[in-house]
């Protein structure tokens, strides 16, 4: 079974921590999957590092879901660091991450609701 997390960094004025990848210009969460043998939180601060050059400062574990595809982690993320790109050896973002309020992006999200487990997870 795959797992994955999805990190969520909120800014003072409450917007996310999101970036707009190169390959369908849809806007995502910091995420990505778990490698094997490593724990959630590590994944989490890995994808942290990578995709926004970022570091973790603390965490919590806000929610667990299973889907049809992966189990997936949903932390939220205290971090330090001014946002990058460059440390992302999958090159998925080429700008970086930005602060931005997800549900005025709907309809240019990578996953759209209902499929979006951030989403959801920010409506409680």
């Amino acid at each position: 079974m795959k797992r994955a997390v999805i990190c969520i960094i909120k800014n003072e004025a409450g917007d996310c921590l999101m970036g707009q990848r190169c390959d369908n210009s849809k806007w995502t969460f910091i995420a990505g999957h778990i490698d094997d043998g490593e724990s959630p939180k590590a994944a989490a601060r890995r994808e942290l590092f990578e995709e926004a050059g970022l570091k973790c400062e603390s965490m919590k574990l806000g929610h667990v879901e299973m889907t049809d595809k992966a189990l997936v982690y949903v932390f939220e993320c205290k971090v330090s660091g001014e946002p990058t790109h460059i440390n992302d050896p999958d090159k998925e973002f080429d700008r970086p991450p930005e602060y931005k309020d997800p549900f005025l992006l709907i309809g240019t999200l990578h996953f759209e609701p209902p499929d979006n487990i951030a989403l959801k997870y920010l409506c409680k």
